[in-house]
């Protein structure tokens, strides 16, 4: 089935844009997503059960503004840097985008050190489970030797 729609997707694209119905050209491709999107959003409420959360999760506003200002830092550099000559500016910006990022992955180390467990049921351990992993740096010790 998914071979058949990576197939018509494009020819039906084709087919809209050759058509030009209603005068837009290619925009019309757009229009075809509004019957699947209400199709989808009548089949989810009348098809998926309603689940509330004991804990409903908050929306990370710190996170997602950072993740927000590492895309603006790397994307529009290497959107205007070959107009402008790549100046300084813009590896400077590349690499704060960078940096942004390395923030926002060592904040998430310790939610994702919780959060990774073991089938509740395995372990017999109530719904949480026990943690898989935990995030420590590595520790090194001299390699064994091979001969005697």
């Amino acid at each position: 089935m998914i071979g058949l729609s990576a197939v018509l997707g494009p020819v039906l694209g084709g087919v809209l844009v050759e058509a030009d119905l209603l005068g837009p050209g290619w925009r019309l491709i757009f229009l075809v997503n509004l019957p699947l999107a209400a199709a989808a959003l009548v089949m989810g409420a009348r098809l998926l059960p309603e689940s509330r959360a004991e804990r409903p999760p908050t929306l990370d506003i710190p996170g997602a503004v950072l993740v927000t200002v590492a895309a603006g830092l790397l994307v529009y550099p290497l959107i205007q840097g070959r107009e402008v000559g790549w100046p300084a500016w813009t590896f400077a910006s590349m690499g704060a985008a960078v940096a942004v990022l390395a923030v926002v992955v060592l904040a998430a180390l310790p939610f994702f050190a919780g959060a990774v467990t073991t089938s509740s049921r395995r372990s017999g351990a109530g719904r949480r489970g026990r943690p898989l992993a935990r995030w420590a740096a590595p520790t090194w010790r001299p390699a064994p030797r091979a001969c005697p």
